[in-house]
Formats: structure tokens, sequence, C-alpha cells
């Protein structure tokens, strides 16, 4: 459970709690992946801070309106704008129903808890050379590894986003930030959060995100101008949050949800950026070095100095000399074939 936090350590206008209008099996066989309808939408909460909590105390949502600072709004645009416009991250959930309205989705930081094709190579690699066990190797996204100007430029608007985050649902802040801190750092943003999400004009069907962290909540920041509609919808509760340029929120995303159709006028456009924690990615390992053909990968708080250095030696043996080392090699000073047949036994008996 996310939310458990005495009311008096935070400071709401309004409380409200929901109940379910069906069971989560039965609403999943009937509407998961169609789209939102206005009669899932009988009570609309925006423009006012507002906490919904389920019968078990749980935290459904909560709306902090206008909260997002000018210059954040703006380094939130500058960064992920055109990019999301121009994206597509294939989403299965995103709603195409109106060609009229320019729409993309861009994918941000680590995802999916694996990189499918670095593991497959590493675990073929092990049968031949690699003494110890194949790699959870993760990823980052493209946009992530080509745009360090425009992560830069967004680090100061996560932060604040963070900052409201830990006020809003403090004790879930708290186990988030807890999980993150088992992911390697090149996989986090900030502190709490491993992957982002930035919907230009995109509503999404109903789904749950499966993938997530999921005893804590994500965080959703809406921008932009001249835009009507994009409500995110609980329809199995039968409420919606409508929320304004600058409005954050942080929600349950083990629920089902999903957004209403969104209209534009002019130049207009909305803009919706979402932080969350990919669950798996504590799993992740880091290679020592992809160039080499061992593909050796390891957790970096698991081996000391003196491992490093019988990897590096196994490498540099192995390119040397096209083979495996024999029991009594050498490379240099270090007992090479000594030490891959201890890790060969550890291996095994792992």
């Amino acid at each position: 459970m996310c939310w458990h936090a005495p009311s008096f350590l935070r400071e709401y206008q309004m409380r409200v709690e929901v109940s379910p209008l069906m069971t989560a099996k039965k609403f999943e066989g009937e509407r998961r992946g169609t789209s939102v309808r206005r009669s899932d939408m009988r009570s609309v909460y925006g423009g006012e801070d507002v906490e919904a909590v389920l019968p078990s105390g749980e935290l459904l949502f909560r709306l902090v309106p206008s909260s997002l600072s000018a210059d954040s709004r703006k380094r939130l645009v500058d960064s992920f704008a055109r990019a999301a416009l121009l994206g597509d991250s294939n989403r299965k959930s995103v709603v195409r129903d109106d060609a009229r309205v320019p729409r993309g989705s861009l994918l941000a930081g680590a995802f999916d808890g694996r990189d499918m094709a670095a593991n497959a190579d590493l675990r073929k690699r092990a049968k031949r050379s690699v003494p110890m066990r194949p790699a959870w190797v993760c990823r980052t996204t493209p946009f992530s590894v080509k745009n360090p100007k425009k992560w830069a430029n967004a680090k100061p608007a996560v932060a604040e986003i963070a900052g409201l985050h830990a006020r809003a649902d403090p004790a879930g802040w708290s186990a988030q930030t807890s999980f993150v801190g088992r992911v390697l750092e090149e996989y986090r943003i900030g502190d709490g959060y491993t992957t982002l999400t930035a919907n230009y004009n995109s509503n999404t069907a109903i789904h749950n995100d499966a993938g997530n962290f999921a005893e804590c909540t994500t965080a959703l920041a809406v921008v932009g101008r001249d835009f009507r509609g994009g409500e995110l919808v609980f329809p199995r509760f039968g409420v919606a949050v409508r929320l304004a340029p600058g409005d954050v929120l942080f929600f349950s995303g083990k629920e089902w949800h999903g957004n209403a159709p969104i209209t534009v006028s002019g130049s207009g456009f909305r803009l919706s950026v979402l932080l969350y924690a990919r669950r798996g990615l504590e799993k992740c390992t880091r290679i020592i070095d992809p160039r080499n053909n061992l593909g050796v990968a390891w957790t970096p708080t698991s081996h000391d100095t003196r491992f490093l250095q019988f990897l590096r030696a196994l490498a540099a043996y192995e390119a040397r000399t096209g083979r495996i080392p024999p029991v009594g090699a050498r490379e240099g000073s270090l007992m090479i074939g000594e030490w891959v047949r201890a890790r060969r036994r550890e291996w095994s008996a792992g």
C-alpha cells in the first residue's frame, strides 16, 4: 500500500473517497483497450487541490493545481515538445482518432528492464568464455543518448516535480526513492524516477501501467495552451481529473485509466510529461567494455579492484590469443588460468 500518511502531514482543499463500480477482473474483460466514454466521467475534478483515496486508504490521485513554475513549464516545452511531436514510441494505448490533430509520443530515460539483443549476445559469449552468469543488461532510450543538452535543460523542472511529489505523497515517495536507490545511477532520473514519457496531444485508451513499480505513484505535469479535453479518467471509479497548464497530478498507475479526446485551437497544444519508475531496473548491471569480445557485465558494488584487474587481464588474454586461458596461463603477473577455473567453480556452485 502506498498511501498511509496521516492527513495532518499534508494540506489539501478537498479529500474524497471513491469506490469501484465493478470488480477489476470484470472491468478488464469489458473495457481494457477501449476508448474513454463520456459516461465514465461521472465526477470531474479540477482547479483545486484535491486528493482521492480508495476505501482501503490507498491513494488514487492527488491534484496540485498551478504548482509548476513558469520556468519549469518552459523547460519542459523546450526539451520535449518537438521531440514528442516528431517521435513515436509505438505505445499501443495511444488513440489515433483524429488525423487533424498533430500528435506524437516520446519515451526517455531507461526502459524495459532488459536489452534483449545485448542479453542474447552475452548469453552466447558466456557459453564460450565468460566465467560467470549472463548479465541482465538494460537499455536507455535513443532520446536520452542523443540529446544530453535537452536532458540537462529539463533537470530543474524534473527536480521541481520531484519536490512536489515528496510533499504530496510522502509515504509513497519514500518507498519510490528507496526502490530507485537500488537502480544504477545511469538508469535514474533524479532520486525517484527511471523513465519519462512525453505525450504531444496524445490521448490514451484504457490501460494500466503494469510495467511500472506498482507500490507508488506516477507524476503527471501538463503544459501547453489553447486546448480542451485530455482529462485523465479512472472509469472503474467514474472519476476524471481536468488538468490545466501548470497543474501536476500524482496518481496510481496500477489502476485502469485513460484520456478523454483532445482538441486544439490554432497553434495550441497539450504536452503531458509523465515521470515514473519501471520495475525490473533494479536488476540491471553495467557492461565493463562492450567493445571487447567478452561483454562481461558486473554489479559495481559486488566486486573489488582486484576482481576488475583479473577481468581486464582475461579480456586482454583472449584478445591476444583468441582462446580461453588454460590452467597455468598468465597475463602479466596475474595467474589468469587459475582465476578462470575458480570463477567457473563458483558459477557452477551458484
